[in-house]
């Protein structure tokens, strides 16, 4: 696979997530100021420094080529492009739901988003996290980038934020979460 294309197609792919966020923003912001949001938020400066530090990998400090490189690119472009689509299908079902990660509007959020047992909530309860991971992480295999350990510091992260969240919804949504905790795991 050309080093080019997967550069290329990672920027897309990572574009792709920062529109989507922007266009079905509850708040109803501009692309400049979803871009802007999102640069300066502390999750998309993490996923934006990774997505950088992955690339940079992918140019320049990538691991040597083996011959296992095709199979290692294309699990990355299945955990990338099936990252992309879980955390896009989640956040369009969360809709006004959707807030920054771990801060909590009751006046707004005021459904559980659980979707039964079908859709992206119904295996996982933070899809949207999930789907982020999966997509850091194909990044980084199809682009044989040496950083991708650093998206162990983004995990660890993403774990606080999970933690506060769950509090929120506990305190708000109270047995009907518990309920949900119960039936559907953090993650997988």
């Amino acid at each position: 696979m050309n080093q080019t294309f997967l550069l290329i197609f990672g920027a897309v792919g990572y574009a792709i997530i920062q529109i989507v966020w922007t266009v079905t923003n509850p708040n109803g912001i501009s692309i400049k100021q979803g871009i802007r949001s999102f640069i300066t938020g502390t999750v998309g400066r993490l996923i934006f420094f990774l997505f950088v530090l992955n690339m940079i990998g992918g140019w320049y400090f990538h691991w040597p080529e083996t011959g296992f490189d095709f199979a290692v690119r294309a699990v990355g472009l299945c955990f990338f492009v099936f990252g992309m689509f879980l955390a896009i299908w989640a956040k369009l079902i969360m809709k006004g739901n959707w807030n920054v990660p771990a801060v909590f509007e009751s006046k707004r959020q005021k459904k559980l988003v659980t979707t039964g047992t079908t859709g992206p909530f119904g295996f996982s309860r933070n899809p949207i996290y999930l789907g982020t991971i999966l997509m850091i992480l194909g990044h980084g295999l199809f682009l044989r980038s040496l950083f991708l350990p650093v998206l162990a510091i983004f995990c660890i992260h993403i774990r606080k934020l999970i933690l506060i969240e769950e509090k929120h919804l506990a305190d708000h949504f109270g047995k009907e979460y518990e309920e949900y905790k119960n039936r559907v795991p953090r993650f997988l």
